[in-house]
């Protein structure tokens, strides 16, 4: 149960882990606020000996239905992840639109300046 915990707490998603940080901050926040309408984060509550590991289990899975979200986001990166490696499907193109923005940011900016000077490098009658 605590090697589930451990895996299924954590999500392989950058994105989704992310948004997993931000609503275990959230609820760690409103459970010292509000202690007896808001219940602790399980990653915040292994460990704590007033706890079983049932309890938190229970508490990610069918309460806030952490596991089961973060099971099928996990299963689905490593079976991806399987598939390529064996070439057993092509591999996908990085999906990095970062680098895509900036560089065509980039262009288009040094086209916009180029343009400027070209605009502006006129001598005025």
């Amino acid at each position: 149960s605590l090697t589930d915990l451990a895996f299924h707490l954590y999500c392989l998603d950058e994105t989704a882990q992310g948004m997993e940080t931000l609503h275990m901050i959230v609820r760690g926040a409103l459970h010292g606020w509000f202690p007896s309408l808001v219940s602790p984060h399980p990653q915040m509550l292994i460990g704590n000996p007033q706890y079983d590991l049932r309890d938190v289990y229970q508490l990610a899975s069918q309460t806030l239905k952490i596991i089961p979200k973060h099971r099928a986001i996990n299963d689905k990166i490593r079976q991806e992840y399987l598939e390529e490696r064996l070439e057993m499907v092509p591999a996908s193109p990085p999906k990095n639109w970062g680098v895509t923005v900036l560089l065509g940011l980039a262009g288009l900016s040094v086209a916009g300046m180029a343009l400027g000077m070209k605009l502006y490098s006129t001598p005025f009658p």
